[in-house]
């Protein structure tokens, strides 16, 4: 009789194990969180994770690779980008795909970064290039104006023929430069150019045939020139009975109406004229660009 119910009480407790329900158990690797970037073609680790929990988002530098002077935009649910996703906020119950894509910086945040060719911060003028590192796809279409100027200048200058990404200075001097860059953006339904600026960068260059130490003198032997053309003087000569009595100098255009009253004991002047013949008497003129020969006479007094 005792085995009897030892026997039942086995048969028992084995049907209220057959028949016990059954627990669900998620396991960490039932939802998988993949990323898109869509001007992107790198690849990004998923994330696994079980139902319910938050997502911790690949981070630029980290899981995500850097890319030139350009930021990643927030994520979405979707691949037009109309849904955000919110991590701190959204817990994940079920598998999804994240987008995001890679934009132009915005100036008011972060300005872009010059390169160097090389390190340092004075070189031989020409041995150097500037350039706006922009992430290849969103550099289509970008236009460039690099500008200069001396250190704590007030203004910007725009560097003539400078219209492309990089730029070699060629003239000595310590001066900053910037690029200004012009991008086509989407504004509503409409797409328009906007324009952004890079951060500055100050450098010293030397070396080079300095122009300016030639143009500047040029510059002021041309002036000098101009100047004693202008003022330069022309002979005026005096002859009496096939002599040179007088010679004077003056200033081109200058007014030589007055001239000289000769004296000879015994004799009066007659006045100068024009002529040898002395019949063209001189009234008076300004001072060309050339000698002028004049002629006198005395006459004898009665």
């Amino acid at each position: 009789m005792k085995r009897f119910w030892v026997a039942l009480g086995l048969i028992v407790y084995s049907g209220s194990l057959l028949f016990q329900p059954i627990s669900s158990v998620v396991h960490a690797e039932d939802i998988v969180v993949s990323y898109v970037i869509l001007n992107d073609e790198q690849e990004i680790l998923d994330t696994s994770l079980s139902s319910g929990s938050y997502v911790t988002l690949p981070q630029v530098g980290n899981q995500i690779i850097d890319r030139d002077n350009v930021v990643l935009s927030p994520w979405f649910k979707n691949a037009s980008l109309t849904i955000p996703f919110y991590a701190e906020d959204e817990s994940v119950t079920q598998s999804l795909t994240l987008y995001s894509e890679w934009r132009y910086l915005n100036d008011s945040i972060q300005k872009a970064s010059l390169s160097l060719s090389r390190p340092g911060t004075s070189f031989t003028t020409g041995s150097v290039t500037l350039s706006l590192p922009l992430y290849e796809p969103l550099a289509q279409g970008v236009t460039y104006q690099w500008q200069q100027r001396l250190v704590n200048a007030p203004a910007w200058i725009d560097i003539e023929n400078a219209n492309t990404f990089d730029y070699v200075p060629n003239r000595n001097g310590t001066y900053e430069f910037r690029v200004k860059y012009y991008v086509q953006q989407s504004i509503g339904e409409s797409a328009t150019e906007v324009r952004k600026e890079s951060q500055s960068i100050t450098i010293t260059l030397s070396g080079a045939l300095d122009w300016q130490l030639i143009y500047y003198p040029l510059g002021l032997i041309i002036l000098i020139s101009v100047v004693l053309w202008v003022n330069r003087k022309q002979p005026i000569d005096y002859y009496i009975e096939g002599k040179l009595v007088n010679r004077r100098y003056m200033k081109v255009y200058e007014d030589i109406s007055i001239q000289p009253i000769m004296e000879k004991d015994g004799y009066s002047f007659s006045g100068w004229f024009k002529d040898k013949e002395l019949t063209s008497a001189f009234e008076g003129m300004r001072m060309p660009r050339k000698k002028v020969i004049l002629y006198g006479a005395y006459r004898k007094k009665v």
